[in-house]
């Protein structure tokens, strides 16, 4: 699992974790050095994600086909939890709604009503 949080602009507090199940139900001293071992696997890629991470910059402008839905709205969304206060209002006003991917039914055109029942 990895979790990570905004902390500020362009940095993150980033943490990750492993589950492993034994085998047998009961923990032995065997699983216990395995999971170590998964752990330290899991660790050692998970780091390599920070080199490209630190050299990446933003596609201000990334390709995309119309298929794809609405890719910058999203972004726009997202830099609410970046932007001043006084400027999260003007954000939400611009990007909240429901957006549809071009060529892909919506939940009633599939008849998959997933509220339904729901106290909201």
């Amino acid at each position: 699992m990895i979790a990570n949080t905004p902390v500020g602009d362009g940095k993150i507090k980033a943490w990750h974790g492993c589950l492993v199940k034994s085998a047998t139900g009961t923990i032995t001293p065997e699983d216990k050095e395995m999971a170590k071992a998964i752990q330290a696997g899991a660790l050692e890629a998970f780091s390599k994600n920070f080199e490209i991470w630190q050299n990446k910059t933003p596609a201000l402008k990334p390709m995309a086909m119309k298929t794809e839905g609405p890719f910058l709205k999203g972004r726009k969304w997202y830099s609410q939890f970046y932007a001043a206060r006084d400027d999260i209002q003007a954000t939400q006003e611009t990007v909240n709604g429901i957006y549809h991917v071009l060529g892909v039914q919506t939940p009633a055109e599939r008849d998959h009503a997933i509220d339904d029942g729901l106290p909201i």
